[in-house]
This record gives structure tokens, C-alpha cells and sequence, in this order.
């Protein structure tokens, strides 16, 4: 074939596109010729396919054969033509398939919902199961389970204890005695929980999760011995709760002991802080050997504290201090951290699914809008995606300043490509004319601020916790209206925390406010953002307590520990990551 035949040829091609295109979504793709007189099809253009997916009719032959061709893929055109099938009437298989593709608790429910018209009634009970809460669920479960003992069981795992009394009735046995006791003592009512525990017991004396909670009740009770004994029956696990009671009761030793029968390491980690309480420093630099040479949370935390205590009692700090990564607010506290080394950067790689994310992102026809349909192709890529092609859709959220997107890629790319340009996308500079005028404002370093908007809320503006704090600061409504009050600021309610700027402003001024009344620690103000001022007081009273180094260990909340560790973490790469940092972008 000669090169003005070919050109032709390809001529022709391009034409037989563009008249497809114009044609709309019903048409079909043609064939073009190739050298040797074969015919290969042109791929399907993917934004054709999405407007022809918005058009689809799934009770037409043509179409519903379509969608189910479609609906093999990897990718969103998949997952809608799943949904649209399911839709249809089609088995309830294709919503799992969509499931499976993406999961998201509005199509949880149209599964379970179809599952249980189609009679699959066991795994129509596993699907509602999965969404269990009091409505439409609960009334599904009743439907689907005939025992009510079962009933209250499967609310019992869910911490939904008042309708699993509910459900019980007048039940009784054995097995009912479990589920009442179990709802009752997650109510709070122990001594009415009591004599079912017993009931249940006097059949099952192993019951190791029954144990324990008979004795929180027991111990609630004011029964103490009793409380003990049963502790003490439950074995290792039993061996926190009964350490904490007799620490409660000021029987110390008794309490180390009970600690450190117990297989867990806060019970450990309790058991090495009473004894040098107690004076035995030398045998709770033991333990927090143990713990700083393990892998739990508390690994951080014993390997300092066992310098602190090795410096102390004239021992050698180096075992520990080799515990201790360079890099960690650890060795900062303790004078020697050194900056993150980041390997040479890696060049981002776009994948297709990026490429058709921004034609979709930028308005292109579809079942769903053009922001919905992107992030969908994206969410569902992610997973098989490289390394270089994860870091181009980090990249490419933190362009449009989807924060939390990008920053939840960073996280999950750092421990396999610790680059700097992976860094940006893990600790981006939210909000940052927001995060910079409130820090000049408020006398805060803009860092810290990102720091604890990083721990509290991931950069998501529209954060919610379940104990009801809001925002990218995890303001709760109570304190927001007293911080208003405070700043001199308008405040209508609740919901003005979810606004960037109110949220931000607010964890600034009150951050401000707690770096001013302490002195400007960042332990005792990060601490008290979290925990509360009186807490921090009452820290301070610990007769462990001798200076600054001894604040982590004093910190009872075990939540407010892990939050100063990582929020101090955060800070310092913040600081390492972004030094020339001054002021608004421009």
C-alpha cells in the first residue's frame, strides 16, 4: 500500500469519528481500515459512552445488552451500568458489583433491599446488617429473624443496647440473660444487670467477654471483691480493668501486679509509671524496655521516657535512645532530630483515568454531575494505579484544593516513595490564606495550626465526630458559641462551623488563648485543645510530674497522649517541609 493510500485511509478514519460523535450516543463505532485490508475498531470514546450511559434504557434489548457488556469493566462507567441494571429489576448481584467497585451505604441499602425481594433472605439479613441502625434496618431485621433473642444479639454488637431491650420483651433463658445483662450494662444500669449476668454465668463460667463485663458492673455496684474475683477469673484480659479498679481503690502495688498479668501494654504501661510512683524506678525502666522494643503505639513513648528515667538513675540511655526514630518530635524534645531525607523526586505519571477525570471534570454529559462522575472514575482507579500515576491524581486534587483527597494519597504513598514531592501532597498548605492571616491575627504559627487541622479533621471542611464537633478545627458547638462570644463575632449556630473561615479563626483564637495562659508550651496548650484545661491542671499535680519531659507520661487520656504525639509529628514536618513560608499566597 502506498503512503497516499494510507494517508487516505486514515483521513477516512478521522471522519468516521467525527461523524460519530456528531451522530450521538445510539450510534455505533466504526471499523477502520488498516494496512493489509484488516479492520480494527476504534476504541469507544469514553465521554460518548458516559452520554449515551446518561441516555441508556435498560428495558430496551439493545440497550440492557449494552450495559451488561458495560458493566464487566473496571472503571465508573461500570459501576453506573451496575446500578442502572439493578435499578432495572435485573439480580440484586449487580448491586454488589457496584459495591464491590465503590461502596457507599445509599446503594448498601438498594441491595439489601433487593436482595430480600429476590428471597435471599440470609444474605438479605447479612446486607441489612451492614447498615443496621433504628428504622427501616431494624424493621428489615425483625422481618428477616423470627427470635427475638437473636434479634437483640445482632443490636447488642451494634451498641444499639436500647433497642435490643426492646426486643427481648419478656424473654427468658439463658441466651436471653446474656443479651439483657449486655444491654443493660451498656446503659449504665448495673445493678438491674446483675442477677441476668448470673443467670447466664451459672451455665457459661468461661465466658471470658462476660466476665469482664460482669465484673465493670459488679465494680460499678460498689462490690469490689466480687468485682475482683470475676476479674481475676476472666484471665489476662481481666488484668487492665482489675488494675485500674484497685488503682482507683489506693491499693497501688496490688494494682502493678494485676497490670502486669494483663496481655495488654497500657495495663503494662501503667504497671511501670506506679512503680516509679513507688519508688522502684530501676524496675519500670524494665518495662518500658519492653514496650519501646515492640510495635504498639506506646513504642514511642517508652523510649523516651526510658531516657528520661535512665538519665535519672545514672544509667546508660543508649538502648533507648536507638529506639527513637531520628525524625520523631522524641528526639526534638530531647535535642537531636534530624530533618526527613527524601529520595530523588519521582516524575508523575498520568493514567487514563485522570485524563478522562478532568474531560469529565470539566462538564461532560452523564448519569451524575461532572465533579461526581470524575471523583467516581478516580476512587474506583486508585487501587490498581502505580506509584507515579497515584502521586499525578494526588497532584491533581491538591491543584483544585481538594485537600483531604490529596492528602489521604500522600498518606498512603510516603512509606513506599518518601519524596518531597509525596511530602506536599501528605501535608498540603490548606486554606492557606485563611491558616496564615488567622495565625498572625491570633499570634499563632501558621504550622501549628495545620498541624491540628491535619489531626482533627484531615482538612475536611465538613468533618463531623461522633461526639458532635464540627469543622476543620473540630470545634464543638458549645465552645464555638463561647468563642464567638469571646471574639466578638457573629454566631448563628451550629452550622457556621462547618464555614473554613469561622472554623479557622476560632482554632486559632482559642489556640492563641491557650499558648498564652501556658506559657507558650505546646504540650500543655495541644493537650488542653483536646483534653481540656482542668485535665492539664490536674496533670500537673502528678507527683510524677518534675519538669517538662515528665508531661507525656502524666497525660491519663490515652487519646490525648497519641494526639500530642501526632499533632508535635505533624508540626515538624510542617516546619522542615515549608521554611520559607511568610505569609499570604499572593
Amino acid at each position: 500500500m502506498d503512503s497516499r493510500r494510507t494517508v487516505a485511509l486514515l483521513v477516512l478514519c478521522l471522519a468516521l469519528t467525527l461523524a460519530l460523535r456528531a451522530a450521538g450516543p445510539d450510534a455505533h463505532p466504526p471499523a477502520c481500515p488498516v494496512a493489509g485490508g484488516a479492520a480494527a475498531p476504534v476504541p469507544p470514546d469514553p465521554l460518548e459512552l458516559y452520554a449515551r450511559l446518561g441516555l441508556a434504557d435498560p428495558a430496551a434489548p439493545e440497550d440492557r445488552a449494552w450495559l451488561e457488556e458495560l458493566a464487566g469493566g473496571l472503571d465508573g462507567l461500570a459501576y453506573h451500568a451496575c446500578v442502572l441494571l439493578a435499578r432495572s429489576g435485573a439480580e440484586a448481584t449487580y448491586f454488589q458489583r457496584a459495591l464491590d467497585l465503590r461502596y457507599t451505604p445509599a446503594i448498601q441499602l438498594e441491595y439489601a433491599r433487593a436482595l430480600e425481594s429476590e428471597g435471599r433472605s440470609e444474605e438479605a439479613l447479612m446486607a441489612w446488617l451492614r447498615i443496621l441502625a433504628p428504622g427501616e434496618a431494624l424493621e428489615a431485621l425483625r422481618r428477616l429473624e423470627p427470635d427475638p433473642v437473636k434479634r437483640a444479639g445482632h443490636l447488642n454488637q451494634r451498641r444499639l443496647a436500647t433497642q435490643a431491650l426492646a426486643e427481648l420483651g419478656g424473654e427468658q433463658g439463658a441466651t436471653a440473660a446474656r443479651e439483657r445483662a449486655l444491654a443493660l450494662a451498656r446503659l449504665g444500669r448495673h445493678v438491674e444487670a446483675l442477677p441476668h449476668f448470673r443467670a447466664w454465668l451459672a451455665g457459661s463460667p468461661e465466658d471470658a467477654a462476660v466476665l469482664l463485663a460482669h465484673a465493670a458492673s459488679l465494680e460499678a455496684a460498689g462490690r469490689l471483691t466480687d468485682a475482683a474475683r470475676e476479674y481475676r477469673a476472666s484471665g489476662p484480659a481481666g488484668g487492665l480493668g482489675l488494675g485500674r479498679m484497685l488503682e482507683r481503690s489506693g491499693r497501688p502495688a496490688e494494682a502493678a501486679e494485676a497490670y502486669l498479668s494483663s496481655s495488654d501494654v497500657n495495663a503494662h504501661w501503667q504497671a511501670a509509671l506506679i512503680l516509679e510512683r513507688r519508688g522502684r524506678a530501676a524496675e519500670a525502666l524494665i518495662i518500658y524496655g519492653d514496650l519501646a522494643s515492640g510495635s504498639s503505639r506506646l513504642a514511642g513513648d517508652a523510649a523516651f521516657r526510658g531516657v528520661v528515667v535512665a538519665r535519672r538513675l545514672g544509667q546508660p540511655e543508649g538502648p533507648f535512645r536507638a529506639l527513637i526514630a531520628p525524625t520523631s518530635h522524641w528526639a526534638w524534645r530531647l535535642g537531636w532530630r534530624e530533618d526527613p531525607a527524601p529520595p530523588p523526586p519521582v516524575e508523575p505519571v498520568e493514567p487514563a483515568a485522570l485524563t478522562l477525570a478532568s474531560q469529565l471534570a470539566a462538564g461532560a454529559p452523564g448519569p451524575g454531575t461532572p465533579l461526581e462522575l470524575a471523583h467516581l472514575e478516580l476512587e474506583i482507579a486508585l487501587p490498581r494505579l502505580e506509584d507515579p500515576e497515584a502521586l499525578a491524581v494526588g497532584n491533581w486534587y491538591l491543584e483544585r484544593g481538594d485537600y483531604r483527597r490529596a492528602a489521604r494519597i500522600g498518606m498512603a504513598l510516603l512509606p513506599r516513595l518518601p519524596t518531597r514531592d509525596v511530602y506536599l501532597l501528605a501535608y498540603p498548605l490548606a486554606y492557606r490564606d485563611l491558616v496564615v492571616d488567622a495565625g498572625v491575627a491570633f499570634g499563632v504559627e501558621p504550622y501549628l495550626l495545620w498541624a491540628v487541622m491535619r489531626e482533627e479533621s484531615h482538612y475536611s471542611p465538613s468533618a463531623l465526630s461522633v461526639a458532635g464537633a464540627r469543622g476543620l478545627m473540630q470545634v464543638m458547638p458549645a465552645t464555638g458559641s463561647w468563642l464567638a462570644g469571646r471574639m466578638g463575632i457573629a454566631y448563628v449556630g451550629p452550622e457556621d462551623l462547618y464555614q473554613p473561615a469561622v472554623s479557622v479563626r476560632m482554632g486559632a483564637w482559642y489556640l492563641g488563648y491557650l499558648l498564652s495562659r501556658f506559657e507558650g508550651s505546646l504540650d500543655l496548650t495541644l493537650a488542653a485543645y483536646n483534653g481540656g484545661e482542668g485535665s492539664v491542671l490536674g496533670w500537673l499535680e502528678s507527683p510524677l510530674y518534675r519538669d517538662p519531659h515528665d508531661f507525656p507520661a502524666v497525660i491519663t487520656f490515652t487519646e490525648t497522649r497519641e494526639y500530642l504525639t501526632k499533632v508535635l509529628d505533624t508540626l515538624l514536618v510542617y516546619r522542615w517541609l515549608y521554611p520559607e513560608l511568610t505569609g499570604p499566597a499572593s
